[in-house]
């Protein structure tokens, strides 16, 4: 008989391949016409090998196959994880070395290429470690071994919904102090802080936030710039949508994934 563990397990994988293939496929786009890159000024000389980067990628690719539950996410995303020093996103000088692994980048000895697929995929991967509790949280609830014909849609709603309360106060608030945000996206927000929203409906709503983010904030949301850092220049109106942003990040992860466990649920119930 089907457990509510073997629909965490299917869910979760899936749940982390997508995440992953979605990011291979951002680095593909954005490293991919290497011959045309202008390296950082504190680079010079180097080179991102192409056949490199699509080896990185590859492995990725194989290594995501070969996850079979709960347990194998919660280790690929150990491997995976960069701990930064600060809210910057900066490395610390042991996380580089553990990058480098005794390499030296300025004698070319270490490949550039792995180093930036490693900083992209480490920098949602911390991300991904803090949506792992959510999820277990929900199946201890739940219970591991309780059949699935016995689990309550209704229960793992609420559960949900908890799970995700403390985001969405965060985006309410980061909204609510935004005249801008209020006008592009507070519909959308709306939905999603409501616990009376269906799930499908704050999927549908995250996407076309973050469709709005890249389409309208891509470019400096991407840049890592700190809050402080807007403030002092010519930016002083986005603050608030980097913010905005950086609470989609994890709320959005676990969106995807309640979609994703709410769909096992309702097609193994057939």
């Amino acid at each position: 008989m089907k457990t509510f563990k073997n629909v965490i397990d299917e869910s979760s994988v899936k749940w982390i391949q997508d995440i992953t293939k979605k990011e291979t496929e951002n680095i593909r786009e954005e490293f991919g016409d290497i011959e045309n890159m202008n390296l950082p000024i504190s680079l010079p000389g180097m080179s991102i090998d192409k056949s490199d980067l699509n080896k990185e990628i590859n492995k990725l690719s194989t290594e995501i196959g070969y996850l079979n539950n709960f347990s194998d996410v919660v280790a690929f995303t150990n491997t995976q994880k960069i701990d930064f020093k600060n809210s910057d996103g900066q490395i610390s000088m042991g996380e580089l070395q553990k990058l480098l692994g005794g390499a030296n980048l300025m004698t070319g000895d270490a490949s550039l290429a792995k180093i930036l697929v490693k900083i992209q995929i480490g920098r949602t991967f911390k991300e991904v470690e803090s949506v792992l509790s959510f999820i277990r949280e929900i199946q201890n609830k739940i219970g591991k071994t309780t059949e699935l014909s016995e689990v309550n849609e209704d229960d793992v709603l609420y559960l949900l919904n908890k799970g995700i309360k403390e985001d969405t106060e965060k985006l309410e608030k980061q909204v609510e102090a935004s005249e801008d945000a209020q006008r592009e996206i507070g519909e959308e927000a709306a939905i999603i802080c409501s616990a009376n929203s269906k799930w499908s409906d704050k999927n549908n709503a995250k996407e076309v936030i973050n469709i709005y983010l890249d389409k309208n904030y891509h470019k400096l949301l991407s840049d890592d710039m700190t809050v402080e850092q807007l403030q002092s220049g010519n930016t002083k109106e986005f603050p608030e949508w980097l913010k905005i942003n950086q609470t989609l990040a994890g709320l959005g992860m676990k969106i995807d994934f309640g979609q994703y466990l709410l769909k096992a649920l309702e097609q193994d119930k057939k």
